[in-house]
């Protein structure tokens, strides 16, 4: 009861302080993801209002750049310098002021001025596109002047037009007559334009979707900040709005003093804003791109009135929660003396059940591996009473080497559910016995146990002992077979060997004294012993291959670079004598694959000669494919071919579709199947493809993935 009461105060305890650590976390959590939302939104907005000002700088830059170059084609074309040339000289003719008219107006119109006006270098003037738009007095005569002394192309400031009050830029174009080396000034062309028409709209555009943002331009004069272009919440400001430098929150203020990049103040609204700020280059200019703090933080307040609501529930919920679990864990303390009764007698009828039916042991363990429950033949087979056995640790029933191990099993079967493991058990009277564990766990009324149904697995083993012997003498059996059929074949090539050499010594002594028929001999002496070397080859590596002592050397082996033009080198006369037409098309750039040389080189050769061997007329192909995954060779001949009843058993040991001693073809009927096991231990696959009197084609796939 005492142990009941106090695992009861410990668990109230782990309750609270949850309920705590909870409380704490939420908040905490509320409050990053308030600061983190707030930053990402401000790295967002600064990052936009940066790329904005970039934008709209590059904008306007390339506007000015455009009017400059426009004005520098004007003054470099022939046409108007020599019009213009012509009316100085003739300005009483009525066709070289056509001329000089029509062609002012020309470019006028081209390039959008506002209006042109041509003036000598005293600054009279001489002709206005359109008439009477323009006056000496109505444009800039110092930057006039100093575009004539400099003879360049100058670009004036935004100003007034004294005479009628509009907004001005000015270009100043001087007119060169050029006379070989000699560069004589004609006059100067003034090319006005309005702001107001293209490049105020195109400040005060805001690419993105917002209620408050704007950009525009200001120029620091004396103490003051003029307003180059229009603004949106200030009609009428281009030239007409000035403030004071003396605001040091003004944006436009801190863009005076030399400061770019994001920055806080208050707008000439006096509008918290935050606001990017740049130098137009080769201008007086400042470009000002601004957005309201109250539109930039509105998705904050929204998601921070969110979160809060959020975070208030999530306090209330973890409250109940807690307030629950307290009270249930109150209601678990009256609760289980009552259930520690009950789950004894059902604990006893369940087990009253399993041992009137099983014939293996069972064994009931609680979480600390003690024996709560045991059947009729645990007893029977441990040797203990079933006093004895109950309240035993599952480690008493083990060999000492066992012992180590038993609770990382225990804690692998609460894991994954069950567990079939093999131990070592030990009776009453000390002897050992092998058993097989069937070991899982049961939940009894809410408790989990451990049960494990024990097999004793004696008999097994010494079958399994004697099948081991067995395959030991098995493979000490094929180790014999490889070990003869490696004698064999080093006995058979050795007199081979000598009787090659001898006939091929006689042949070269007599090969002038004798005739065509007697030097046939030899050649059928040579060819026959290749052919019982060949077989002997073939018969120890299929030895080898189903004993599974071939030895593996894997490297990369390149097939277009090296092994089929080798082998395409030893097999051209064998396909010449027989007038084959022998061809080998390589269609990848890359063929190299992981296998082991000796083999692929034994696959192609087997494949390449019996292609040769069954082809009398046609030709026999040798290509390199590639796939998806797969580098893939191909053999096709038009030889005699073989039948589909023949195909399954292709690859089988000493098999030929023409048998006996009258076949027409020679051969040991082991090529292919070699082929077949050369291929499965170096993870390729062979196919065929075959029609009788037609051809075959063999197919053979390197999976690169696999190796």
């Amino acid at each position: 009861m005492k142990n009941v009461q106090r695992r009861r105060s410990r668990l109230n305890f782990i309750i609270l302080s949850i309920f705590i650590t909870l409380t704490f976390g939420i908040i905490l959590a509320g409050y990053f993801y308030y600061h983190k939302h707030r930053n990402r939104l401000e790295f967002e907005i600064k990052k936009q209002l940066l790329s904005i000002s970039k934008y709209k700088s590059d904008q306007i830059s390339n506007w000015i750049g455009d009017r400059l170059r426009s004005a520098e084609i004007i003054s470099r074309a022939n046409p108007i310098n020599s019009s213009l040339q012509q009316y100085v000289i003739n300005s009483n003719e009525l066709i070289s002021q056509k001329n000089a008219t029509s062609m002012l107006d020309a470019y006028r119109k081209c390039y959008s001025f506002e209006s042109i006006s041509f003036v000598d270098p005293n600054f009279k003037q001489i002709l206005n596109i359109p008439l009477n738009k323009m006056t000496t007095d109505s444009f800039d005569k110092k930057n006039g002047s100093t575009a004539i002394a400099s003879k360049k192309v100058l670009f004036s400031d935004i100003h007034k037009n004294e005479m009628n009050g509009n907004t001005e830029i000015d270009i100043h174009v001087p007119m060169l007559k050029i006379s070989g080396r000699d560069t004589t000034l004609v006059g100067s062309l003034i090319c006005s334009i309005d702001p107001l028409e293209f490049l105020c709209p195109l400040i005060l555009s805001w690419p993105t979707l917002s209620n408050t943002g704007e950009s525009f331009i200001v120029r620091h004069e004396g103490n003051n900040l003029v307003y180059l272009s229009e603004l949106r919440f200030h009609k009428n400001a281009t030239l007409n709005f000035i403030q004071p430098d003396t605001d040091k929150n003004l944006p436009a203020a801190m863009a005076a003093d030399g400061k770019e990049g994001i920055v806080e103040g208050r707008d000439y609204r006096g509008v918290e804003v935050l606001a990017a700020i740049r130098h137009i280059p080769n201008t007086p200019w400042f470009l000002v791109s601004k957005e309201d703090k109250d539109e930039i933080y509105a998705p904050l307040k929204r998601s921070t009135y969110i979160a809060t609501i959020v975070t208030f529930l999530l306090l209330i919920s973890s409250g109940s929660i807690t307030g629950f679990f307290l009270r249930k864990n109150n209601l678990l303390f009256y609760k289980e003396l009552y259930q520690a009764e009950l789950e004894k007698n059902i604990l006893k009828q369940h087990f009253n059940y399993l041992i009137k039916y099983a014939n293996d042991i069972i064994l009931l363990l609680n979480q600390d591996g003690i024996i709560v429950e045991a059947n009729d033949k645990a007893i029977s087979t441990y040797g203990y009473t079933k006093k004895e056995l109950l309240g035993k640790n599952i480690k008493d029933l083990l060999d000492t080497a066992s012992r180590d191990s038993v609770f990382e099993q225990m804690t692998e079967v609460y894991r994954s559910g069950g567990l079939l493991l093999e131990n070592i058990h030990k009776k009453k009277d000390g002897t050992l016995f092998p058993v097989e564990i069937s070991a899982r766990v049961i939940e009894i009324e809410n408790v989990k146990y451990y049960q494990g149904i024990i097999r004793d697995i004696t008999e097994r083993k010494k079958d399994e002992e004697m099948l081991t012997a067995a395959l030991v003498k098995a493979q000490a059996s094929d180790k014999l077979k490889s070990e003869f059929l490696s004698q064999m074949s080093h006995e058979v090539r050795t007199p081979l060997n000598a009787v090659l050499g001898f006939s091929s010594f006689i042949k070269s002594e007599f090969e002038d004294k004798l005739g065509k028929e007697y030097l046939d001999v030899f050649s059928g002496i040579e060819h026959g012993c290749k052919r019982i070397t060949k077989t002997m080859d073939s018969i120890l590596n299929i030895s080898q291959l189903y004993a599974g002592t071939f030895d593996l050397q894997i490297i990369r082996v390149d097939l277009g670079g090296y092994i089929i033009p080798k082998l395409i080198t030893e097999y051209s006369l064998a396909a010449n004598a027989k007038n084959l037409e022998f061809r080998f098309r390589n269609l990848v750039k890359d063929s190299t694959v992981s296998s082991d040389q000796y083999c692929v080189e034994q696959i192609f050769s087997n494949l390449i000669d019996n292609s040769i061997k069954f082809t009398d007329k046609g030709f026999v192909e040798v290509r390199i494919l590639k796939d998806a995954s797969n580098v893939i060779v191909e053999i096709e001949d038009s030889g005699i071919g073989i039948s589909n009843e023949f195909i399954p058993k292709l690859f089988e040991p000493f098999v030929q579709e023409d048998r006996g001693y009258s076949r027409k073809y020679e051969g040991n009927g082991l090529g292919l199947a070699l082929a077949k096991k050369y291929c499965e231990v170096n993870n390729a696959v062979i196919e065929v493809e075959s029609e009788k009197n037609v051809g075959s084609t063999f197919r053979v796939k390197f999976n690169e993935r696999i190796v």
